[in-house]
């Protein structure tokens, strides 16, 4: 197997991981609005809408970039240029999401999957342009 056709692989299968992540996501957004309205002080409830649209829209972002991760695969097989920015963008920019979504407290495993996904992938992308 040649560099391209690993790197193709590598970040089409990490695109995959961060598009399911993000479906499980959006599909929580309703049991997410219902905890905070359980949870939240009574002057905080009026905020939970927008929390939970806030949770519905990080969700869709990450389906975005993954769905970015899986186009460029398709270019990344044919050696293409612009193939290589635009899985460097989306691994950073999903890479980034998660560390940051790890800074605030959210210790879930998918993040983990996620943020791990996306650092693999850029330094795929990295190690293979030398």
């Amino acid at each position: 197997m040649n560099r391209t056709t690993f790197q193709s692989y590598w970040v089409r299968i990490a695109g995959i991981l961060i598009i399911l992540i993000g479906v499980m996501h959006d599909i929580s957004t309703p049991g997410i609005y219902q905890r905070w309205l359980d949870i939240l002080p009574q002057n905080y409830k009026s905020r939970a809408l927008g929390m939970a649209f806030f949770f519905a829209v990080a969700g869709a972002a990450v389906i975005f970039a993954g769905l970015l991760m899986l186009y460029a695969s398709i270019g990344l097989r044919k050696s293409e240029g612009w193939a290589r920015v635009i899985g460097l963008g989306a691994s950073l920019f999903t890479g980034l999401f998660g560390i940051t979504a790890m800074a605030v407290g959210f210790n879930n495993p998918l993040v983990w999957v996620m943020m791990v996904a996306a650092i693999a992938s850029v330094i795929v992308l990295l190690v293979g342009h030398l």
